[in-house]
């Protein structure tokens, strides 16, 4: 319960960055905490549903939306360092301004939710180690 209230206050699961003429989302969750972003991604896959045998490997899942968190982690960054956010909202705070300023140490987190053997996602997706921030990867099957 605690955590829940924690997760309310500080996190912005509807987190905006305004482009002068028009908001657009930027992650899933952002977590501010005290000199910390935490830019959190989440892919899942429906387990239960089954396609053609070319569609359905799991690594092949895994690699592509890997791919695609991390990139949309990158823009997040990129966004944040540019100082195009001006403001994070939620239910609890509201409306709150942005200041990059107060949050230098960023980090993303990828949870991917899928059936799939083991796998190092460094190897899986090579550029996950050339990030610009530190990133971690997560799997409800880990």
């Amino acid at each position: 319960m605690l955590f829940n209230l924690w997760l309310k206050v500080f996190s912005h699961p509807i987190s905006y960055f305004v482009l002068r003429e028009k908001n657009k989302q930027i992650t899933d969750v952002l977590v501010l905490f005290d000199d910390v972003g935490l830019i959190i991604e989440v892919k899942a896959r429906a387990i239960g549903v089954l396609k053609d045998d070319k569609e359905n490997k799991s690594l092949d899942w895994a690699a592509k939306y890997l791919k695609k968190a991390l990139g949309q982690i990158s823009g997040a960054v990129r966004a944040i360092k540019m100082n195009k956010m001006q403001y994070v909202e939620n239910q609890t705070r509201g409306r709150v301004m942005f200041e990059i300023d107060r949050f230098p140490w960023l980090y993303g987190l990828v949870i991917l939710h899928h059936s799939s053997e083991a796998y190092d996602p460094a190897e899986l997706v090579p550029p996950l180690s050339k990030m610009k921030v530190p990133v971690h990867v997560l799997s409800f099957r880990d």
